[in-house]
């Protein structure tokens, strides 16, 4: 098995991670957790290819950073009883941000804005959209 794929593995196990807590946490009927099932399982493939995009280099090792975020989530959960999401959510989505604009340095001095700020963008997009489908669906996160 190839380095980036181990990595986007695991970037899709965090997510799965999140997809699962976050299920828990609908109070409403079986019909919500469907669709919160198939549009969060949707938009956790569409998040890893389209950050996997926006970060080339690094053989996906960004994805790492939110590991332990899902992993401190399922740990709050069991241990402590919290269902509380949101923290975890956005932290492990910062560090994969900050984790991919260090593997991905500007290539060259004079490079434009825009290229430093496009994968921070993909990245808070893809972390809103989660959110957002949250709100949608009624997740308590």
């Amino acid at each position: 098995m190839s380095k980036t794929l181990l990595n986007k593995s695991a970037g899709l196990f965090s997510l799965l991670i999140f997809l699962i807590l976050s299920m828990l946490n609908i109070r409403d009927g079986i019909e919500k957790h469907i669709l919160f099932l198939i549009l969060g399982f949707v938009l956790m493939i569409a998040s890893v290819f389209v950050i996997s995009k926006a970060f080339p280099r690094g053989n996906g090792a960004y994805w790492l950073s939110i590991l332990p975020f899902s992993l401190l989530a399922v740990a709050a959960k069991i241990v402590f009883g919290w269902d509380i999401l949101l923290p975890f959510i956005l932290c492990g989505y910062g560090a994969m941000t900050i984790s991919g604009f260090a593997m991905n340095p500007p290539e060259k001095k004079g490079e434009p804005l825009y290229s430093h700020i496009l994968p921070l963008a993909v990245v808070l997009a893809a972390a809103a959209i989660y959110i957002g489908l949250c709100a949608v669906v009624g997740v308590y996160l």
